[in-house]
């Protein structure tokens, strides 16, 4: 029987989340506001108002992750980014919050 860690998590990149999203040359999803990353390297896109994702980030348990405190209806989109054919973490994964602007100023 193989048993699998509740702590599993990708390995970390040497790159913010923002350096990240634009890197990866996706489009930003229509009507997203904001993006954060879970613990499995899983890029989330929410239509939530930025400030509810603000605090449910400093809020979320981190081996739960911010679906069971914004809601999977209000997930929009979902990318992964990988370094090596392996999905990756952002530096700052644990309390990046992306937005919209950001994103467009960086890109």
């Amino acid at each position: 029987m193989i048993e699998i860690s509740n702590d599993v998590k990708a390995p970390f990149s040497t790159k913010s989340l923002l350096q990240m999203l634009v890197d990866s040359g996706e489009a930003w999803p229509r009507g997203a506001t904001c993006a954060t990353q879970e613990r499995d390297g899983e890029i989330l896109f929410w239509n939530a108002p930025i400030s509810q994702v603000k605090q449910a980030r400093e809020k979320a348990c981190l081996h739960k992750g911010l679906i069971p405190l914004i809601g999977v209806g209000n997930q929009v989109g979902v990318i992964y980014c990988s370094e090596n054919d392996q999905p990756v973490v952002a530096l700052d994964w644990k309390v990046a919050v992306i937005t919209l602007e950001q994103f467009i100023n960086q890109a």
